[in-house]
């Protein structure tokens, strides 16, 4: 551990002193680097069991994490309406801020329903990479959808959403809940949500969010918002559906 991380430590000194955009690729092959100094088999510290994570300290980095980027989504709406000015908004861009935000809220809720704070399944090293790898191209399309987001500032409801901030969004979307079908299988604990969170939902918020990503820029804002929100919003309404039916079938008790 201490060879592999001082050959790291090297190569972000020396991309610091590197002209753009060569820094950026040197500093991105040492980010890649840290993975393969965990998983290559000969050199790579999982080979050895008492270097494997405990599950549920895994599951909680990745919640708490998950928190901190929606949050900082958050603070982009922030941030661009003030670079903007709050004079210049109209009644139109505070309603798609305010969908905005209720958005990022409903990430959170179909992440923590489905996947977030639950352990992994078992310790097999094949299924925890795929778990941790899951979770690095989710953070992504968090941060993706985030940013996207920050497009609502920018227009009303007839304008085209900024193309842009559009395809992050749509792509991000799609990805955000392709990964999260991904984990809601992998762990423990959640065979009940996975009824109401089913394959066939998620599929739908995935074919619904590429299809947003072909025509956002051809639409005005209202019909991008809206078709991107029945993309996100299923994912908590039809759970929600599912349960309260089977909660009024049930015998009482």
């Amino acid at each position: 551990m201490g060879r592999n991380f001082f050959v790291l430590a090297a190569v972000f000194a020396v991309s610091a002193f590197l002209p753009r955009p060569l820094a950026y690729w040197v500093f991105g092959a040492g980010i890649v680097m840290i993975q393969l100094m965990y998983l290559l088999p000969g050199i790579g510290t999982l080979r050895f069991e008492r270097f494997l994570p405990r599950l549920g300290r895994l599951s909680e980095r990745f919640g708490l994490l998950m928190l901190i980027l929606l949050g900082e989504g958050f603070f982009k709406l922030c941030i661009t309406l003030s670079d903007k000015g709050i004079d210049k908004a109209y009644p139109g861009t505070f309603f798609n801020i305010a969908m905005g935000g209720l958005s990022l809220f409903a990430l959170a809720w179909i992440y923590f329903d489905s996947a977030g704070m639950a352990k992994l399944k078992t310790r097999r090293v094949p299924l925890m990479l795929c778990y941790w790898f899951a979770h690095i191209v989710i953070l992504w399309a968090a941060v993706t959808i985030g940013v996207a987001l920050a497009g609502e500032v920018y227009v009303g409801f007839l304008e085209p959403y900024p193309p842009g901030y559009g395809a992050l969004g749509a792509l991000g979307l799609a990805v955000f809940l392709a990964a999260l079908w991904v984990l809601q299988l992998l762990v423990e604990g959640r065979d009940e949500t996975r009824r109401y969170h089913s394959g066939g939902l998620r599929l739908f918020g995935v074919a619904m969010a590429i299809f947003m990503f072909f025509i956002l820029p051809y639409v005005p804002a209202i019909i991008g918002n809206l078709g991107w929100g029945i993309a996100l919003f299923s994912q908590i309404g039809v759970p929600l559906y599912r349960a309260v039916r089977d909660l009024r079938a049930a015998p009482a008790s």
